[in-house]
């Protein structure tokens, strides 16, 4: 078996749980005699090396400087999926895991429509899963599972401005449903806690594609 890895960072660039845990991830399937592969981005000129047993394959990122919102968004899950289709076609994996949320929008459509026996898992570990903000608390500071239409404008002004986020607001009516399309051609979700059942609701996610899989522990 090959797993591919995909996420936008990824141990020891960034050591936080979103990067710790696959890392413990790859080890472990390592151990099994599983071939790992992760692909994850950097800021810095391309390089590969081996960590454990795993084939860390470091690509650059292009950044925006001057819009970095934009840059944290489409022009960055234009640039993952690219790279990871190319790096499909070349390995062949039996399953693609997208980490972190920026691996899924873009990726995970284009890769199932050109290589529809992949199987594509996903691991949801926060909010911005479904929440525009990415925070999970409404413009009342209340928690927020459920991101509706009019009520999230009053979320964007509050959170950037009336001027920003009337603009923002306007780019979240492309963004939410290009989630939920995204969402749609993922095979089963990875949920680190119960708490993020109702998120993926909200995006249109059935409950049988979900499992309660918490972060592991070396």
């Amino acid at each position: 078996m090959r797993v591919l890895f995909v996420s936008r960072r990824f141990y020891p660039d960034i050591i936080g749980g979103g990067e710790i845990s696959p890392f413990v991830l790859a080890k472990a399937l390592s151990k099994l005699n599983v071939d790992v592969h992760v692909l994850t981005f950097t800021n810095k000129n391309p390089y590969y090396e081996e960590i454990k047993g795993g084939k860390i394959h470091r690509q650059k990122i292009k950044i925006l400087n001057r819009f970095p919102r934009f840059s944290n968004m489409d022009f960055m899950y234009w640039q993952i999926a690219k790279a990871t289709i190319k790096f499909v076609k070349n390995l062949n994996p039996t399953i693609v895991h997208l980490l972190n949320f920026e691996s899924i929008p873009y990726t995970s459509f284009i890769l199932k429509r050109k290589f529809p026996k992949i199987s594509i898992c996903a691991t949801v570990n926060g909010p911005c899963f479904g929440c525009f903000t990415g925070e999970a608390l409404d413009h009342k500071e209340k928690t927020c599972l459920k991101c509706r239409t009019f009520k999230r404008w009053s979320c964007c002004t509050n959170k950037w401005g009336y001027l920003k986020g009337s603009l923002f607001y306007l780019y979240s009516l492309w963004y939410i449903p290009l989630l939920k399309i995204s969402y749609k051609y993922v095979d089963r979700f990875f949920l680190v806690s119960k708490a993020m059942i109702p998120i993926l609701e909200n995006m249109n996610v059935p409950k049988k594609k979900m499992k309660i899989v918490y972060n592991p522990i070396d």
